[in-house]
């Protein structure tokens, strides 16, 4: 993890976190679309710090499912923005709306860092449904037996 953080201010982390976090990919049009929307928005909240990853670089693909799990995602799709508790996947014109409402409403109102949302532990859903899986497949092939 501490390898993924060299790259961000540490005054980011300082104040808990980046608000804005974006998983991209380099030359990706959907991501490009909602990079500029992004610029456009942003220096109207310089309070609001931003932290971008690249999917495909080292160690980026732990944390953008870490950070995606903890909206109830599966990182299959990029642009993904996470601004406070609001996820954004994908582009269009919806989206752009929604990004503009959720970065006005992080400025207006403090919201949490994406990021610490992803280092709270969860139930390990996961976990229950592969087992529970596995016992019904048991159980199943028992009866058949």
């Amino acid at each position: 993890m501490l390898v993924l953080l060299v790259g961000l201010p540490s005054a980011v982390w300082a104040a808990g976190g980046p608000q804005v976090v974006v998983f991209y990919e380099e030359g990706c049009p959907d991501c490009h679309r909602m990079e500029s929307v992004l610029e456009e928005i942003l220096p109207l909240h310089p309070e609001l710090e931003v932290a971008r990853y690249e999917t495909t670089q080292p160690g980026v693909s732990d944390l953008w499912w870490k950070v995606a799990a903890a909206y109830g995602l599966v990182p299959t799709q990029v642009p993904m923005i996470f601004v406070g508790g609001q996820a954004i996947v994908g582009a269009g014109r919806t989206e752009e709306l929604r990004l503009r409402a959720a970065v006005d409403a992080c400025a207006a109102s403090p919201c949490s860092s994406p990021l610490d949302l992803a280092e709270k532990p969860s139930f390990p859903w996961t976990l229950v449904l592969v087992l529970g899986g596995a016992l019904l497949l048991t159980l199943l092939l028992i009866a058949l037996s």
